[in-house]
């Protein structure tokens, strides 16, 4: 009986050692950005940064971008729409709502059913469009990703896994026997 409780006892902790997952974190920055000052025609479209070395194809949990209008030598900015990976993700409208003094932060957190344009690829390019005069000025964006990360099992856990399989043997033979 006690080597039955035993054997059941090691099969479920092989199982469970085998096939644990855990949480892990991506977190990715890109620097400030300042457009060129010479734009005529809107809207433009500009490249600010990549952020590479993304969880292709994982569980995400939980997405974050944030950043701020304005950066540290230029408080304000341009109108413009700041997209990650062509999702809109922040955007200063017009003329009030520069930031003249202080920045103004921004964050969007990602919906789940954007998470697979984040994991479809291991970048995320970030993008600003001007909407109208005076320069784009953007501080210093972060993305953070929280994803399901497998483990893969170590000796220990095969050795567990193993071990309960084998003690399932006799179980099974007495079974059949009957």
């Amino acid at each position: 009986m006690a080597s039955r409780i035993l054997r059941g006892i090691g099969l479920i902790t092989a199982v469970v050692a085998f096939a644990s997952t855990a949480s892990a974190q991506y977190s990715g920055a890109l620097p400030e950005f300042n457009g060129p000052e010479s734009v005529q025609t809107f809207p433009q479209t500009f490249a600010v940064g990549t952020f590479t070395g993304l969880p292709t194809g994982s569980n995400v949990l939980f997405a974050e971008v944030s950043g701020y209008f304005g950066n540290s030598t230029f408080h304000n900015t341009a109108p413009e729409t700041v997209f990650l990976s062509g999702i809109a993700v922040a955007e200063c409208g017009s003329i009030e709502d520069w930031c003249t003094t202080q920045g103004r932060p921004w964050s969007y957190v990602f919906g789940s059913s954007e998470y697979a344009t984040l994991v479809g690829s291991s970048t995320a390019d970030l993008t600003v469009r001007q909407n109208g005069d005076v320069t784009i000025r953007l501080g210093a964006t972060t993305l953070d990703i929280r994803y399901e990360a497998t483990t893969t099992p170590e000796p220990t856990s095969i050795a567990l896994l193993g071990t309960g399989l084998v003690g399932l043997v006799p179980m099974v033979r007495r079974k059949l026997r009957k």
